[in-house]
């Protein structure tokens, strides 16, 4: 499937989380910067089937949103607040919300979402970065529906590093495989590595 967007969104905004669903697309954006977050589903021929405007959320900027599709085609999604609290929601494959909830736990200050999986348990992953004062820390955590059960950061040697997890994905026995970056300490500005964490949520 090729999908022109021309729906009066800036696609290079728009599409900044797309998942199959049913032989269709569902993506999370943007329109523009000041403008409305959506979900949105396209069918083959990329005609859209349905819009869902979120209000609240911030714009996006560094990919700061996860999304993802479960076996019964419940819609996943994270992101962040005008406020910069990390938001979750569950929606139906019409679009309709089934729940959504701000995250409210100090442990998530913060913390901006870069990718979104979930367990066949009914598990969130969600990981990106936590910002410092003057760095960021690589950052997952698991949550039950909007409730967080717990969470990790990892950190390279470079004190003023950006570390990340970039994305997730869930296996079928319900084990996260999630993917970032490291910096460490090397050369006048350190240098990055790429690792990986295989665990059970």
């Amino acid at each position: 499937m090729h999908l022109d967007v021309d729906d009066g969104t800036d696609a290079a905004d728009a599409l900044q989380q797309v998942e199959a669903l049913e032989g269709d697309v569902v993506v999370f954006g943007c329109c523009e910067p000041g403008g409305a977050v959506f979900l949105r589903r396209y069918d083959p021929d990329g005609a859209v089937v349905w819009t869902t405007p979120i209000a609240g959320l911030a714009t996006p900027f560094n990919s700061t949103m996860g999304l993802d599709v479960d076996a019964d085609g419940g819609i996943h999604a994270a992101w962040i607040t005008a406020a910069k609290a990390l938001w979750l929601g569950e929606f139906t494959a019409d679009g309709d919300e089934v729940w959504t909830a701000v995250v409210d736990d100090p442990e998530l200050a913060g913390v901006y979402p870069r990718g979104l999986g979930v367990t066949p348990q009914g598990k969130r992953v969600v990981v990106g970065s936590r910002a410092l004062m003057n760095s960021e820390d690589a950052f997952y955590g698991v949550f039950d529906a909007g409730t967080l059960s717990w969470s990790e950061t990892v950190s390279g040697t470079y004190t003023a590093g950006n570390d990340a997890f970039e994305d997730v994905a869930i296996d079928s026995r319900g084990l996260a495989l999630i993917a970032g970056r490291r910096h460490q300490t090397g050369g006048v500005q350190g240098t990055h590595e790429a690792f990986v964490r295989l665990f059970a949520p």
